[in-house]
């Protein structure tokens, strides 16, 4: 039995937490905030009401149909795996804070996906317009940073 019913969401916020000191750590700040995306936008909406310990493997293949449409294709397996170690890691601290037991058997997202394929190299009319719009790209972030301080 766990030793403390506790509800998703609360994990998870609890875990994002986590992911932001790390972040501003320097600690895999890209990694972190591709788990932060995949939580916000997937994880918490669909698992943030159930408790850690009602998810089901009937759950899991809901959340996996629900994300699909939601993405409007089948993820690559990168993103499945960005998914699954963002549910893996609010899984594990529900465990490294005795929140509940390594023993209770929640089930764990797929990782197994389509390999991804890389982006064709640019065209000479692409580069064209990229090398024109940096000036302009750069001003806006220049101004960006000003308002934001």
């Amino acid at each position: 039995m766990p030793q403390k019913s506790i509800r998703f969401d609360v994990l998870a916020k609890e875990c994002l937490k986590i992911l932001k000191v790390e972040i501003e750590r320097g600690i895999r700040p890209n990694t972190n905030m591709d788990y932060i995306r995949a939580m916000n936008n997937y994880l918490i909406p669909f698992f943030g009401k159930l408790h850690l310990t009602s998810i089901t493997p009937q759950k899991i293949a809901e959340y996996e149909a629900w994300r699909n449409l939601k993405m409007k294709r089948i993820p690559i397996s990168s993103t499945l795996a960005n998914h699954s170690s963002a549910y893996n890691r609010i899984v594990d601290l529900a465990v490294q804070q005795g929140w509940v037991s390594d023993r209770v058997g929640i089930p764990r997202l797929s990782r197994k996906g389509k390999k991804g394929s890389p982006r064709p190299g640019f065209t000479k009319e692409e580069l064209a317009r990229l090398l024109e719009y940096m000036p302009k790209w750069c001003l806006q972030a220049e101004f960006q940073t000003a308002c934001n301080h």
